[in-house]
């Protein structure tokens, strides 16, 4: 569950948020979620000759050879005549699926056409790359099937080397690619496509953000583990916890409660670990409050070990240390006759930890243990709901709503339902595409609204909302709102700076926002994109990968570490295929903004 607040996943009226680069003054863009980069129309390209496939001598095990045929024309025709003569009877056995005779045909005329007409000699290569896919088809045996996946890479390549811009044998090679499992070349190929036919861009754009957040998630799951402990700010440390309606007391009344209620020594209570760990906490200071919990976990009265555990393990969560939090907030739920509200609590805590790891099953088995402990906890059904909002699926999100009506019967003042439920309609609206949820977003955000003005999380919602729907001006206000209200909440700063780009096309605001989202939050990974973003569209690809890379280092949880490779990739592999073109990304990025916000308007 990401403890951050910021846009609503990426759905919309405009380009997806892989596709989108915020982009300079005077330049149309759409922000979704977290901002990526846009695919670019191709100009340039050229051709050289390639040689043979090394995938052949395993795919000759397939297939036989076969030397020229001869002609019995009164002029002897050209090198070049024969070639296309071959060709045209390979083209008639493949129509008849004679396609070993076919296969013959063509590999003949690629040995006897001049090395000069490389275009002849790619169709060829691709002819043959033809008649592999159609025995693929056929083929039964996994192993064949492999070396007939090679031949097709191999041709298609040799076809590529001698006219780069061979849309054909491009699509062809992807899909071989993609049987191969060659995820990262199928990246490039995918990526050439969309450059060079704008068709492709339309055709291929849910199937290559398909492939490019498999990979980016592949990249978390391997290297997030790898990454240390990373302090939160304050203020993320606060949200997180005010996200939760149901609060355990541990104020010092209560503890001194329960210390006499267990026969602790009247003069000791002062000096257990847990009572100076709460005061630290309930004021605020979270600097070095782990090691004093520790410390409470390890000598501290068994009275408040439970306790000490939960805190503990809730605070390493948010400093990215999800193993060590696991296995406290399990402990919680082995010890002894620990209260039903706390071993909830624990549940939700875990689930919570799934959620940031993606792992969906297991973050919704919790909340159901968590509701087996006590099922009027009301935080099983909020952070349940959280974890809905997140969802591409409008089923799953309309569930969230069901949610958040059972946290209003459970707790009928509580305004962040309120606007947690307008965000879900919001939500529900960009993924359906529904005017009747934005309705209801609208209905429930200004009631939100007028019952609890001065609430920052919700205030960032509400503002999310108004930016989606053109309401500009209630948008910027709110969110200054909310920055008096939380300065130093990190999601304000990046939220408005994307209301400077778009509403006032105002960079050097955008930029001191980012700045100050970054400064606040070392981990708000939508400003250090963003930033990257404007340094492209600058021509500084070194500044901007460094960007990507900040933000992929400085992600708390797998989710995002998975959202911040996004990003990069996008990034690293246009730039391979651009330079690949000889392509000035800035000017074809402009073409195809330009291109997208007529046909936008068109529409």
């Amino acid at each position: 569950m990401s403890s951050s607040t910021g846009s609503s996943g990426g759905e919309g009226g405009g380009l997806a948020r892989w596709q989108v680069v915020v982009a300079a003054v005077g330049v149309s863009v759409a922000v979704a979620g977290t901002v990526g980069a846009v695919y670019w129309l191709c100009s340039k390209g050229g051709s050289k000759k390639g040689s043979k496939p090394e995938a052949d001598s395993r795919v000759n095990s397939l297939t036989s050879e076969t030397g020229s045929t001869g002609h019995n024309e009164d002029r002897e025709p050209s090198a070049l005549e024969r070639a296309r003569e071959a060709k045209s009877r390979g083209n008639a056995l493949f129509k008849q699926k004679q396609l070993e005779e076919a296969l013959k045909c063509y590999k003949e005329a690629i040995e006897i056409c001049p090395p000069e007409e490389t275009d002849d000699i790619a169709t060829f290569h691709h002819n043959i790359a033809a008649v592999y896919d159609k025995m693929v088809v056929d083929c039964t045996d996994n192993d064949e099937k492999v070396i007939l996946w090679e031949g097709i890479r191999g041709h298609c390549t040799e076809a590529i080397k001698l006219k780069p811009k061979y849309i054909k044998a491009i699509f062809r090679r992807f899909h071989a690619n993609r049987a191969l499992n060659n995820k990262r070349e199928a990246l490039l190929d995918v990526t050439r496509l969309m450059i060079l036919d704008e068709d492709s861009m339309k055709t291929l754009a849910e199937l290559a953000q398909s492939l490019f957040k498999d990979v980016s998630k592949e990249l978390a799951e391997e290297n997030f583990p790898k990454l240390g402990a990373l302090e939160p700010p304050t203020q993320l440390v606060r949200t997180y916890f005010n996200s939760f309606l149901w609060k355990d007391d541990i104020s010092r009344s209560r503890l001194k409660e329960l210390w006499d209620g267990a026969g602790g020594d009247v003069d000791r209570f002062d000096d257990e670990a847990f009572v100076k760990a709460a005061g630290q906490f309930l004021s605020g200071q979270y600097s070095g409050i782990i090691d004093v919990l520790t410390q409470a976990v390890n000598e501290g009265h068994e009275v408040f070990k439970s306790r000490s555990l939960l805190l503990r393990g809730t605070l390493l969560s948010l400093w990215r240390r999800e193993t060590d939090a696991m296995n406290d907030l399990r402990s919680v739920l082995s010890l002894p006759d620990v209260p039903s509200e706390l071993l909830a609590d624990a549940h939700i805590k875990i689930a919570a930890i799934y959620a940031g790891l993606s792992q969906v099953k297991e973050c919704y088995e919790e909340f159901d243990k968590a509701l087996n402990e006590k099922p009027d906890h009301v935080d099983v059904f909020m952070q349940r709901a959280r974890v809905a909002m997140e969802s591409d699926d409008p089923s799953v999100v309309l569930k969230g709503v069901d949610d958040l009506e059972i946290v209003l019967k459970l707790s009928p003042t509580s305004s962040i339902a309120l606007y947690c439920m307008g965000s879900m309609y919001h939500r529900a609206g960009l993924l359906s595409r529904s005017i009747h949820f934005f309705e209801g977003a609208r209905s429930k955000f200004e009631q939100a609204y007028k019952s609890a003005p001065g609430l920052a999380e919700g205030l960032l919602l509400y503002a999310l909302f108004l930016q989606d729907v053109e309401e500009v001006q209630l948008s910027e206000e709110i969110l200054h709102k909310a920055i008096e209200l939380e300065p130093d909440n990190a999601s304000a700063h990046f939220t408005i700076s994307i209301l400077y780009l778009l509403a006032h096309r105002d960079m050097d605001k955008a930029i001191n926002s980012l700045r100050t989202a970054i400064e606040m939050d070392s981990s708000c990974i939508q400003a250090y994109e963003t930033l990257a973003s404007l340094e492209m569209q600058k021509g500084n690809k070194e500044k901007a990968l460094e960007l990507y890379d900040a933000a992929v280092k400085n992600s708390r949880s797998i989710l995002e570490m998975q959202q911040g490779y996004l990003a990069r990739e996008v990034f690293t592999t246009q730039n391979e295929v651009c330079d690949e073109y000889g392509i000035d990304p800035v000017e074809l990025l402009t073409s195809r903004m330009a291109s997208f916000s007529t046909g936008a308007a068109n529409n």
